[in-house]
């Protein structure tokens, strides 16, 4: 063992973890960031957002991207997705299309919200319940963003204390776009987020 390796690197402090810093050097304590769901790149937090992006995080360093998202609330009750390729400067606003959605509300399924339909964004979920507050959730998977054309799928879950409706939406869908994706936003077709916090990971 060499000698570097003998070091005391200290007791570091809750949440961290030692983290290897090269072969010549000894082990660091670091902020434990890597959870299952890998690693956290970034948080977006809603405070009467019109929308929520995510710019200067997806890149050629993972493969795919998680993005996790809970307390939500929307004013229009939509829950739309766009990409943009050029960091955020601008969004894509066609080529989108919306696959398999299946919409349940109080355990009775619905029509699908679309199939194969070109449309401004991917459509997560639509008409949400209206009466009372409501919150929701998301899990949402980018596949390979930086190869063009790209897939995600996702699902939406949501609760209405008042009403006692609940419900939730699941599906695919993708961007025609052959460029490579570098940002997304949500936003709720014309209305805004009062509340929700989001997360992305990177996923290798």
């Amino acid at each position: 063992m060499g000698i570097a390796n003998c070091l005391n690197t200290g007791a570091g402090t809750t949440g961290q973890v030692l983290a290897t810093q090269g072969a010549s050097s000894p082990p660091n304590y670091v902020n434990n960031t890597t959870t299952s769901c890998g690693q956290l790149l970034s948080t977006q937090t809603a405070s009467s957002s019109s929308v929520v992006q995510f710019t200067s995080v997806i890149s050629g360093t993972y493969i795919n991207y998680r993005v996790i998202g809970y307390g939500i609330t929307t004013t229009n009750q939509n829950f739309w997705l766009q990409m943009s390729a050029n960091n955020g400067t601008s969004y894509i606003t066609t080529s989108y299309s919306a696959n398999s959605i299946e919409y349940v509300q109080s355990g009775t399924p619905s029509a699908a919200l679309a199939t194969n339909a070109a449309t401004t964004a991917v459509k997560m979920a639509t008409s949400l319940p209206t009466s009372g507050a409501y919150t929701a959730s998301i899990i949402l998977d980018i596949f390979n963003p930086a190869g063009g054309y790209v897939n995600v799928r996702y699902i939406v879950a949501f609760y209405n204390n008042g009403s006692s409706i609940y419900g939730a939406t699941r599906g695919s869908g993708f961007c025609t776009s052959s460029s490579a994706i570098n940002a997304i936003q949500f936003l709720s077709n014309g209305g805004n987020f009062p509340t929700g916090t989001f997360k992305m990971y990177g996923l290798n």
